[in-house]
């Protein structure tokens, strides 16, 4: 067979106007972790639930008559304070595997306005459910579980608490402002609902910090 001959029945050869296919190299680092995510995972919110979930029932009750579901921005860790205390008023420590189990019957509070009727449904992977179990995974592992780290955590969210209402108030009475609303209501504002407000998380940090100190 001539060497022609060859080439013509060289089914392996590549055309000479065909360019081969380059594959994308997979660049993927499982171990490699994105820096928000770690950011996220030592924020006191997380860092707070993560220590609630190695106490006592005895142990958190105290904390959780201080910090409220409203002082945790962060709707999945919200979610999970919300978890956390329904347990603890039943009686029940809140480990992780009761934390979760409760997830699967109890939907976050703001899953539904007041006037909705949602059946909750927890889905699979990917889904609200799925990221909680992720969330509390990570909260649990990275927590310092000493009392006195959760004190200081739960100090943490109640100042981070005052810090955000503080801005609410601003942006709700320069709104107020703009919209030429009478001195009555702004004064009414001012000195009723944000003094209200502030005084509230402000009573509370007080009192945290004389549980810390008996």
């Amino acid at each position: 067979m001539s060497a022609a001959h060859a080439r013509t029945h060289d089914t392996t050869a590549t055309p000479g106007n065909v360019v081969p296919l380059k594959r994308a190299e997979d660049t993927w680092n499982p171990d490699e972790v994105h820096p928000e995510t770690v950011a996220q995972r030592f924020d006191p919110e997380t860092q707070f639930v993560g220590a609630l979930l190695w106490l006592t029932v005895e142990q958190a009750r105290p904390i959780l008559e201080l910090v409220q579901d409203r002082d945790i921005e962060r709707p999945m860790t919200r979610w999970a304070l919300e978890l956390i205390r329904a347990l603890v008023e039943a009686g029940q420590d809140p480990n992780p595997v009761l934390v979760i189990r409760a997830a699967e019957k109890q939907a976050p509070a703001d899953y539904a306005a007041h006037y909705e009727t949602r059946d909750w449904k927890p889905g699979g992977q990917g889904s609200r459910y799925h990221q909680l179990t992720l969330h509390i995974a990570t909260a649990y592992d990275n927590a310092a579980w000493l009392s006195s780290g959760v004190r200081a955590y739960a100090r943490e969210v109640l100042d981070d608490s005052y810090r955000r209402a503080i801005r609410a108030h601003g942006i709700r009475m320069q709104q107020m402002a703009d919209a030429m609303s009478d001195r009555e209501d702004l004064t009414e504002y001012v000195t009723e609902l944000m003094r209200g407000d502030l005084r509230d998380i402000w009573t509370r940090t007080t009192k945290l910090d004389q549980l810390a100190n008996s």
